[in-house]
């Protein structure tokens, strides 16, 4: 009896130790939360700043969201999911873009939020075939407004031959932007490798196009 008793009792132990590590874990990242979370909202601000300015004579700003968008809007009685497989109505009511919740871990909102200045600049390449207006212009917009002005290169948009052809063309106005447009349909690959060749940066970053990159999310 001893020896099974004796089994328990470790068991036990070991489940007591378990938890109070957890617990440990999850307190220390914690304690600095608030203050890296704080770091993120100014960081993040610090971006809208840099990305909002004119570049080459573009800006975010000045960017005519509603007119893009409204063109290819879900008429009413209309069927949402039809051309994307996704609730095409609920992504044009949220627009360019739309502030998110840290999803990080505690111990990595813990940390302060800056980014080591050995990262070089990168190319942001994104491929697609008839996506939802709304969709192609937040993933742009977000990684324009949360990542450091100087460590986007460029954002090259390679347009797989979508039916129309402005979806793609009319997002050139917006800063650092390149449109791509083929021939006729190439696929993924194909066309990842044609923006990838027109890319200038030392680093390469493939999208997809309907994505909202979060806090940090280049480091």
């Amino acid at each position: 009896m001893a020896g099974p008793r004796r089994m328990r009792l470790l068991i036990l132990m070991a489940a007591v130790v378990w938890i109070l590590v957890m617990i440990y874990g999850l307190t220390s990242g914690g304690s600095g939360a608030k203050s890296g979370s704080s770091d993120v909202h100014e960081a993040a601000a610090s971006a809208h700043q840099m990305h909002d300015r004119d570049v080459d004579g573009r800006s975010i700003a000045a960017f005519d969201v509603d007119a893009y968008i409204g063109a290819t809007r879900v008429q009413p009685g209309g069927d949402a999911y039809r051309a994307n497989a996704f609730n095409q109505e609920a992504s044009d009511k949220i627009g360019a873009f739309r502030e998110l919740p840290d999803t990080r871990s505690t111990q990595c909102r813990g940390r302060r939020a800056e980014y080591s200045e050995a990262l070089e600049p990168t190319s942001v390449i994104f491929t697609f075939h008839n996506e939802a207006r709304s969709a192609i212009l937040r993933s742009i917009v977000t990684v324009l407004r949360r990542s450091p002005a100087h460590l986007i290169k460029e954002i090259i948009l390679v347009d797989d031959f979508s039916d129309n052809p402005l979806d793609a063309t009319l997002l050139d106005k917006l800063p650092k932007v390149i449109v791509l447009r083929n021939d006729e349909r190439e696929g993924l690959i194909r066309s990842r490798l044609k923006g990838a060749a027109k890319a200038t940066g030392p680093v390469l970053t493939f999208l997809d196009s309907h994505v909202e990159p979060n806090s940090l999310w280049l480091g």
